[in-house]
C-alpha cells in the first residue's frame, strides 16, 4: 500500500499528515507505520504521524509519534494539520475543527500565513526555583528570567531540580510584550502558553506577547477568564510516499 504525506513544521516541530478521508480496505498498522515514516535516517524524520479522516465535517484525527505510540493532538500537531485541511478546502470560514481522541478542537485563521488554536486554562503553581502547570493534560515545569534566559543553565539542586526534570521549559521575559524561549518543553505552543502565564502572574508581561523560539515567533494570548491562546504560522517541508508493506497491514 502506498501512503502518501505531507510534512509540516512548527515552532521546530515536524509533523507528517497523510489523508485517508474515503479511503477504502483495511487500514496500515499506524504504531508501524509512525515509526518508520518518522525515523530520522530511514524516514522523514518528524515528531510524529496525523492521519486524518472521516467525510465531512468536523474532521477526524489521531496521532502517533516518533515512537509509534498514540498521543492526543499536540497543538503543533494541530495547526499542521489544520493548514493542510485549510488549504484542501476542508475550513467552514476562517475555522477549523478537528475531532481527536481527546474530544473536539478548533484551529482559525489569523491571515493568510498565521494559524491560532486554543489551549484551555492554564493551570499555574509557584514552587521553590520556578513554577508547575498543567495545560491541556501535560504537566509542565517552568525556570522564568527577568531578562535574557541564560544559555547554560547550572547544576539545578533539591526542589529546583524537581521543576526542572518535570519538563524542561526556560524562558525570560524581555519586555513586557516579548518572551524568549531557551528550552521549549513538550511543545513550542503549549511552553508560550505557560511562559506567558507566569510572567503575567509576577507582573513582568501583558495579557499578549511575542514568545520566540529558534527564530520563530508565536503569539501567546490570555483571555479574562484565563483561556490561553497561541498562534503561529506552519510552513510545509516536503511531500512523498511511503510503502506499506503487507506485514505493516491490519489484520
Amino acid at each position: 500500500m502506498d501512503l502518501r504525506f505531507t510534512k509540516l513544521r512548527v515552532c521546530d516541530d515536524a509533523w507528517l499528515i497523510v489523508d485517508r478521508r474515503g479511503a477504502r480496505g483495511a487500514d496500515p498498522a499506524w504504531a508501524a507505520c509512525a515509526k518508520e515514516l518518522c525515523h530520522r535516517s530511514r524516514g522523514a524524520s518528524a515528531r510524529g504521524l496525523v492521519v486524518l479522516e472521516g467525510a465531512g465535517s468536523p474532521l477526524l484525527a489521531r496521532a502517533w509519534d516518533a515512537r509509534g505510540e498514540a498521543r492526543p493532538l499536540a497543538p503543533s500537531a494541530i495547526l499542521c494539520a489544520a493548514r493542510w485541511a485549510f488549504d484542501n478546502g476542508l475550513a467552514s470560514g476562517d475555522a477549523i475543527r478537528i475531532t481527536a481522541r481527546e474530544g473536539e478542537l478548533e484551529a482559525f485563521a489569523l491571515d493568510s500565513q498565521s494559524l491560532g488554536v486554543g489551549l484551555g486554562r492554564v493551570e499555574l503553581k509557584r514552587v521553590k526555583g520556578g513554577f508547575e502547570s498543567r495545560v491541556m493534560g501535560r504537566e509542565l515545569g517552568l525556570v522564568l528570567a527577568d531578562g535574557e534566559p541564560p544559555r547554560r543553565s547550572p547544576v539545578p539542586q533539591g526542589r529546583q531540580a524537581a521543576v526542572r526534570a518535570a519538563s524542561s521549559i526556560e524562558a525570560g521575559v524581555v519586555s513586557r510584550s516579548r518572551i524568549v524561549l531557551r528550552r521549549p518543553g513538550e511543545d513550542g505552543l503549549l511552553a508560550a502558553a505557560v511562559a506567558l502565564t507566569a510572567a503575567h502572574e509576577a507582573g513582568l508581561a501583558d495579557r499578549e506577547a511575542s514568545v520566540e523560539w529558534r527564530g520563530e515567533s508565536i503569539l501567546a494570548q490570555l483571555l479574562d477568564d484565563g483561556e490561553a491562546y497561541a498562534a503561529a504560522s506552519p510552513a510545509y517541508v516536503i511531500r512523498g510516499e511511503f510503502w506499506a508493506a503487507e506485514a505493516q497491514l491490519a489484520k
